[in-house]
């Protein structure tokens, strides 16, 4: 396995938004807002990617910290259909 120091998720800014940050794919094909679905990339690979205001390299421990601090919004809107009132539990406590 390579070893991670001077690797990098490339993040890109266009289309991220207030909802989720968005890294490109492996091989940069297509994007996502998972870290662990993101490639990882070389410091060559990314001078050939990163562009000023639109994307930007993260390198990849800061970028699994962030991971750790944030949920994706689909995963919030299943918790709110899935969550039980207390009413609909069986002794009424939350």
């Amino acid at each position: 396995m390579k070893s991670l120091s001077n690797r990098y998720l490339i993040l890109s800014l266009k289309h991220s938004d207030n909802d989720a940050l968005y890294w490109y794919r492996p091989n940069s094909r297509g994007y996502t807002s998972y870290i662990s679905e993101a490639g990882i990339y070389s410091e060559s690979e990314v001078a050939g990617h990163v562009m000023e205001a639109v994307t930007t390299a993260v390198p990849i421990e800061f970028a699994k910290g962030l991971a750790e601090l944030s949920v994706p919004t689909h995963l919030l809107t299943e918790l709110k259909k899935s969550s039980l009132t207390p009413q609909e539990t069986n002794d009424g406590n939350v």
